[in-house]
């Protein structure tokens, strides 16, 4: 799954008070007119436009309006044409359901000499006086305070590469109010703190939240075919070496549990899925927590699946795999490295082990090895995650709301050092890891984090921007 293409309204703010300006060269609403006639251009090659047309008179207002709602628009690209009355800004600050705005100030280069000796030139001056009225409307959109309300001023290449970005989040925004997540097995009682209110998470991230049972679980477990569980063993096994304890019984039990995970998923059509895999029931009925996720042939790649029940950490997992594209893990920092300032990361149970990149093995979950369940040890797939530059997400609760924190870190290459986790090494940028590490308690945070490949701390702050979370970087 992929953000899908954004579908953007585009509100562009005329005047008819210069209509009579301009000759043969050059007019202001000719002029007007190709420059938007530019604009949807570019904004067409990444997103779909829908166009009222140039808004210059008060009856126009309404019907863009209307438009966009029908249209159901991730959001909506503002810019003044040039000068205007303010009635055409406020009527969409006033009347526009709540929906992200992009409200941008346009550089235009200056093509024009001496406006008293050509008409032509005075409509080109007149045409580039955008940022009186972006300035004059900057103060309506204070007054109106509208959440999700972004400003940009820069090139046009420069505004169409922010607006790229936020257009991007903007839809993600969108696909979240209509997904359905999973949330199975409870939560765990040894973290109380780490947790979320689910009214919250409906209310203000977005998902339809299914709490799914062991039970249920179980019963998926007796329905997995022989013959697509033996694929996905053996793929497996080409793929991967083996690690310390490999016990192939335990192995097929734990992909078959995966499996079944996966058909509950299809079963709700849900886009990402909090597993409590400490729940005891879960060791007691299945007989261990699924350790291959997501299996090579279950068609579910694109679905992540976190550890301990924590939504938060769900949230971040699946906005930063949105985001990047790539291969996400959840991690909790697990100490500092004083004497190479870098920081160790990881955590045990479910998580995508998949990037070609990463170093993966199938070895045993040594933490529960020892324990009476049916098959205690199950091999779990251990995994390094690869260097290279890397962004670090967190969402917990705030108050009656979210707070989204990020930093970005160089991701060490390093050998297999952890039993049955996935492991992390990095230096932090910005800063040395006890300067982060105390960013982090200072904040409140929780101890889970999403880590993705690349750098995308622009979009992490639109993001929490569009969707009204309190927005803390260290940098």
């Amino acid at each position: 799954m992929a953000i899908k293409r954004p579908k953007i309204g585009i509100y562009c703010i005329g005047t008819p008070r210069f209509d009579a300006i301009g000759d043969s060269e050059a007019t202001v609403n000719g002029i007007n007119a190709e420059f938007v006639a530019q604009l949807k251009e570019r904004l067409g090659r990444f997103c779909d436009v829908v166009d009222p047309g140039i808004i210059k008179a008060r009856d126009q207002i309404g019907k863009a309006v209307d438009l966009f709602f029908a249209e159901h628009v991730d959001a909506v690209f503002l810019t003044q044409l040039t000068w205007t009355e303010d009635f055409q800004i406020n009527g969409l600050l006033r009347d526009m359901p709540p929906c992200p705005i992009f409200f941008a100030q346009i550089n235009k280069p200056i093509n024009f000499t001496k406006t008293y000796t050509s008409e032509a030139d005075f409509a080109r001056f007149l045409s580039r006086g955008n940022l009186v009225g972006s300035l004059q409307g900057s103060g309506d959109a204070k007054r109106y305070g509208r959440d999700a309300f972004h400003n940009c001023v820069g090139t046009f290449d420069q505004v169409m590469e922010e607006f790229e970005k936020f257009a991007k989040v903007c839809s993600l925004r969108s696909m979240l109010r209509r997904s359905s997540w999973g949330q199975l097995g409870g939560n765990f009682e040894v973290m109380w703190s780490t947790y979320v209110d689910p009214y919250l998470f409906y209310q203000k991230f977005g998902p339809e939240l299914h709490f799914l049972t062991v039970a249920e679980l179980e019963a998926e477990v007796e329905k997995v075919d022989a013959a697509a569980l033996d694929a996905n063993v053996q793929e497996l096994l080409r793929r991967y070496k083996l690690g310390n304890n490999f016990d192939h019984d335990k192995f097929v039990a734990s992909v078959r549990a995966s499996m079944a995970m996966e058909a509950m998923i299809k079963k709700y059509g849900i886009s990402a899925l909090s597993l409590c895999d400490g729940n005891p029931q879960l060791f007691e009925h299945i007989g261990l927590r699924p350790g291959f996720w997501p299996t090579p042939f279950g068609g579910c790649k694109d679905v992540p699946v976190v550890a301990e029940s924590d939504l938060g950490a769900c949230m971040a997992t699946y906005v930063m795999k949105m985001i990047s594209g790539g291969h996400v893990t959840m991690v909790e920092p697990f100490n500092i490295d004083p004497e190479n300032d870098t920081v160790s990361a990881g955590h045990g149970g479910p998580n995508d082990y998949t990037d070609p990149e990463a170093n993966t093995l199938l070895g045993e979950d040594t933490r529960f090895a020892k324990t009476p369940y049916k098959y205690a040890g199950a091999p779990f797939a251990w995994y390094v995650v690869p260097g290279g530059p890397k962004t670090f997400a967190h969402i917990s609760q705030c108050g009656n709301g979210f707070k989204l924190v990020a930093f970005e870190g160089e991701g060490i290459a390093e050998e297999h050092m952890l039993a049955s986790y996935n492991q992390a090494r990095f230096r932090v940028k910005g800063g040395t890891a006890s300067q982060l590490v105390k960013f982090l308690m200072d904040e409140g945070v929780t101890q889970h984090y999403a880590l993705a490949p690349g750098s995308h701390l622009d979009e992490l702050r639109m993001f929490a921007e569009v969707m009204g979370f309190r927005y803390c970087e260290f940098r």
